[in-house]
């Protein structure tokens, strides 16, 4: 346990004519070089192997994309390799948000609004975060709890396109139902001989004033052999460093002043600082080996691909932690200002609590303030061995086997530890950033911020993560062609077999107090804290230069954390011991874990899935005898199985923890005052209960399988040579993620009904394997006109029918224990009883003006907007009624928000001037506002809305030579605010909650191909 394509020759083709677009046109660029070379043959030349015309840049990549569109017989949108290298994207995630109609978050988690991710995340396709992910046409995941892999995990140097299929053929596996993103890699027949290229970038950010490097390299061959035969060999490795800054400003959970006063004045409970250092690491190797028989007959393939990312980040943050009971104030001598919409915009927050003064050390006034010092490391590997053997026996009939095996890991170290002391906050939301500038509490001493006897250690918090799966797959394919011009073309048919294993291992969030000011605060100065344990942090350069009032500045804690976990512990816990309050215990060495392993039973998912597919798939055509209009497509019919177990642990509570060794009779009679719920109940429901509550724990196994038809229809009219128009139906399905589907059963003797005190029975939060998979009835109508080489204008409208959405449910479950049987009450997550839909519709405009004069006519431009609309989707998230810790509860209907991630709104624009010299490109995007989740578990647990935000990237490249370029890409530019706001009543009246601001990047590239 760790803690620290295929070519566009005449051969098979079992995915879609993208494969064969995307071969010529995308597949043969090498390190995505704004200079990298595609052929483009005209007539001649396509009859001379000899004779290569050779295309250079924007344009080429523009072409590709629009050609692998227009001759694809489903509904696909790409970004080949050009694209990810040219335009200012320094990662897969960030070159998907150029396609139409998709989306990526920047946030750590999406429940967690105050962990920003620099780079984004995840791709929500129309408005659905359930993407499938593929690598050259194969299934591929990371071993955490979804079901595709990490995009920010694969180094985009070593692809040579990206498709996005936003409806499906029969032949496509199963459970893309947002889209399927399949990540293509390069093989050594695409290429034309003799490969040999590299990059060498130097990344600076301009915020965390870093300057990392990132360096790649590929190199291909290919051979005629003795008898006639082809043989080629890929070999290509990326090695990529990147060090940002974010820095966040955070408005802590707002309150109604005085909830009795019918004046609706609502006033922030605090405000926060906040610095996180990033430190990413991602390496990747690609590797391909191809033979093809003298007459092409027969065709062999293997692939390997290793992803390797390691995300090292740190955080030294302020933030309120409001004491329990007092009512926010002003600071003596101040008033609070509220606009006309009845929220705070100035004032001075502080609070009044008397039995402070239990430990004279302490100001009486001042909110109490958390100095934390977060540390967490990230680690993935996700290994793919892919091989394919491709055999024509006849002109008319051909074959395809492919067997493939993945191998991923995940693992997380984060440790936090808290230092606490008391300040008054003024706080000022005006201007794009609030203002928050600490003050010295009325009573406290002078200097008080650099000093550290006003700071005791309050507590600590550790999280682990032990992830690893793997996945064996075989697939058999076979295409047949029909002779003679008819409407028939040909059939297709196959099967497809898959066995994946996967063991999430998630700790809770461990917290524990280690001192506070009611028992003995264990003070920084206190001599057995270690000399430099603790170092000031004045927060310079905070926000770009914004003033925070820490004068001398905060201690953090400067230990090692995420990066050594034992070594932390060790550390935190001899601080612990000092203190003498007892307190934190590290995951470890918690009662009840795993043997050998920090991980109790509730806290393991293992979970094995089988899966197999049958299909069937007709071409159609009448192009062979048509006079005017040509019709074209596809119609097809899968059959899925999928059978999903889980191991897990069935523990029970135990009774004598609770009446101790008095019978339970004896128990209810010895209480004096209000009687526990579970007295209430009869003496022989209360005597069957300590029988059946044995404490006893053993492993139990859950499994559950259903089957699926999934029918799909593509047609695609040729209106002329210029316009057609695409109609796509299917039924799509997505299963649940492993993560859902955890069947520990660690029942809790259960709460009482806080208003009748009556017991509610035995409770436990868990998974649920039993769920079926969700599901879409989709519908594209596509309108295509392509006017020129580079110039298409097409409108999209889409709809899907969602069946089956998982939300969170409480399911009634009899369990039956020592000759006992009680019904639990599982709350975990169940299938939606009703339906919804997702509409909307995607146009998109690209074109070159070839014909403007002299060097205008290298201008050009891309753009697409994209508008989404969802009605009856369940609203999923945690349940959003736990208190709040201060005695309320927010229970919000969610349901009125959008769904989690969805901007109603997106566009893109690019702008590019491109001659044969040089190129030159900017390119914007923007979204509108969307909820980020439900329920917020920083302050909890309020919904967060993210606001609309848009980011302006750019790039230059000049051509040295015909083999080296040199180019700079800036993200970033216009240095982008991202806010977020808090849902704070019933009425969905929002209110800031965070801001954050990271570095503008600059890559300078020197990149070559010979």
């Amino acid at each position: 346990m760790k803690f620290n394509g295929v070519s566009g020759k005449s051969k098979p083709d079992f995915r879609t004519k993208a494969w064969a677009g995307a071969s010529v046109l995308a597949l043969a660029m090498a390190m995505g070089a704004p200079a990298a070379l595609a052929q483009d043959a005209d007539e001649e030349a396509q009859a001379s192997d000899s004779e290569v015309i050779v295309v250079r840049g924007i344009r080429s990549s523009l072409r590709s994309a629009q050609e692998i569109r227009r001759n694809s017989d489903v509904l696909v949108d790409a970004v080949t390799a050009e694209d990810i290298g040219a335009l200012p994207d320094r990662s897969v995630s960030e070159a998907l948000q150029r396609v139409p109609g998709i989306n990526i978050t920047r946030f750590d988690g999406e429940n967690d609004p105050d962990h920003f991710s620099v780079e984004g995340s995840g791709a929500i396709i129309r408005g659905l975060n359930f993407a499938r992910s593929e690598l050259n046409g194969r299934d591929v995941f990371s071993a955490d709890n979804g079901q595709q892999i990490g995009f920010n995990d694969v180094s985009p140097e070593m692809l040579g396109s990206v498709e996005v299929f936003k409806n499906q053929s029969a032949d496509m596996i199963e459970g893309g139902l947002a889209g399927t993103v399949n990540l293509n890699t390069r093989l050594p027949f695409d290429e034309n001989g003799r490969l040999l290229a590299f990059t060498l970038e130097g990344n600076y950010t301009d915020f965390a004033g870093e300057l990392t490097p990132t360096a790649s390299g590929i190199y291909a061959d290919s051979w005629e052999m003795s008898d006639g035969s082809e043989f080629g060999f890929l070999i290509g490795a990326s090695h990529s460093i990147l060090q940002s800054r974010a820095d966040g400003t955070l408005v802590a959970e707002w309150l109604d002043r005085d909830p009795n006063d019918g004046d609706d004045l609502y006033v922030p409970s605090g405000a926060g600082v906040r610095t996180q250092l990033f430190d990413r690491t991602r390496d990747t190797i690609s590797a391909a080996a191809q033979w093809r028989s003298a007459d092409g007959s027969l065709e062999a393939t293997a692939q390997f691909f290793r992803a390797s990312y390691e995300n090292a980040w740190s955080e030294r943050a302020v933030e309120p932690s409001i004491d329990s009971g007092p009512t926010i104030i002003p600071a003596a001598g101040t008033s609070f200002e509220f606009g006309d919409d009845g929220l705070f915009e100035s004032g001075v927050i502080s609070e009044s609590v008397g039995w402070r003064s239990n430990d004279p050390t302490h100001p009486l006034n001042g909110v109490r303030q958390l100095a934390l010092t977060r540390g967490k490391v990230d680690e993935s590997v996700t290994t793919d061995w892919g091989f394919n053997l491709s055999w024509a026996p006849t002109d008319r009939f051909r074959t395809s086997f492919d067997l493939q095996f993945v191998d991923s890991e995940v693992d997380i170290a984060d440790v936090t530890i808290h230092a606490a002391f008391f300040s008054d906050i003024e706080l000022d939301m005006g201007g794009e950033v609030p203002s928050v500038i600490y003050r010295a509490p009325s009573d406290g001493s002078d200097p008080y911020f650099s000093d550290l006897g006003n700071y005791y250690i309050r507590s600590a918090m550790d999280h682990l993560s032990d992830n690893e799966g793997e996945a064996v797959s075989f697939r058999g394919d076979a295409e047949y062609d029909f002779e003679g011009d008819s409407w028939l073309q040909s059939v297709r048919f196959g099967a497809r077999r898959s066995q994946r294993d996967q063991i999430v291992r998630s700790s809770t969030y461990n917290w524990g107090n280690i001192s506070a000011t009611w028992n003995s605060p264990f003070a920084l100065d206190n001599p057995a804290i270690p000399a430099g344990a603790f170092e000031l942090h004045d927060f310079n350069d905070y926000q770009r230069g914004m003033v925070t009032g820490l004068e001398g500045g905060v201690p953090f804690y400067t230990g090692v954390l995420g990066e050594n976990y034992d070594l932390a512990v060790s550390e935190i816990m001899a601080l612990r011991d000092a203190a003498g309050n007892g307190g934190w215990v590290p995951l470890a060495q918690r009662g009840g874990v795993v043997s050998g392993t920090p991980f109790l039973p509730s806290e393991i998912t293992d979970v094995s899935q089988d899966t197999t597919a049958f299909y069937g798939r007709l071409d159609f055509s009448n192009e062979a005898f048509a006079s005017g209009m040509t019709i074209s497509g596809n119609v097809g019919l899968r059959y899925v199985e999928t059978e999903t177990t889980s191991l897990g642990a069935l523990s029970f509570p135990d009774a004598s923890l609770y009446f101790g060794a008095q019978t339970p009779d004896d128990f209810c009679a010895a209480i004096i005052g209000t009687p526990p719920g579970l007295c209430l109940e009869t003496s022989a429901v209360r005597n069957a209960f300590a029988q059946w509550a044995d404490g006893t724990n053993t492993e139990v196994s859950d499994s559950y399988s259903y089957d699926n038809w999934l029918p799909s229809l593509n047609v695609l009219f040729g209106v002329s040579d210029e316009f057609q128009i695409r109609f796509g139906a299917s039924r799509a399905m997505r299963r649940p993620d492993f993560g859902l589907m955890k069947s520990n059963l660690v029942i809790a003797r259960g709460d009482d009904d806080p208003v009748t005190g009556a017991w509610l029975g035995p409770q436990v939060s868990t998974g649920n394997v039993q769920l079926d998979p969700i599901l879409a009835d989709q519908f594209d109508l596509a309108f295509e006109w392509y006017f020129a080489e580079v110039g298409s204008l097409t409108f999209s409208l889409f709809h899907k029918s969602l069946d089956n959405y998982i939300v969170p449910a409480v399911i009634q479950r009899d369990i039956e224990n020592n000759g006992q049987t009680f019904t639990v009450d599982i709350d975990g997550v169940g299938n939606a009883s009703e339906s919804g839909e997702i509409q909307g519709f995607e146009v998109a405009y690209q074109q070159t003006f070839d014909h403007l004069p002299g060097i205008w006519s290298g201008l050009g431009v891309q753009a697409n907007y994209t508008y989404i609309d969802a009605q009856g989707v369940p609203n999923i998230g945690p349940k959003n009624d736990e208190p709040n810790g201060r005695g309320g509860a927010p229970n919000f209907d969610v349901s009125q928000l959008g769904l989690p991630l969805m901007s109603d709104h997106t566009f893109n624009m690019v702008g590019f001037m491109e001659t044969d010299s040089w190129s030159a490109r900017l390119a914007y995007n923007w979204r509108s506002d969307y909820t980020l989740t439900v329920r917020d578990v920083i302050y909890p647990f309020t919904p967060i809305v993210h606001e609309s935000t848009g980011q302006l990237d750019g790039s230059f490249f000049y051509n040295l030579t015909d083999s080296i370029t040199v180019g700079v890409q800036g993200v970033n530019l216009l240095d982008e605010v991202s806010e977020t706001s808090s849902v704070i009543n019933e009425q969905l009246i929002t209110a800031p909650r965070s801001f954050f601001r990271n570095d503008r990047r600059f890559a300078f590239i020197v990149r070559g191909r010979f």
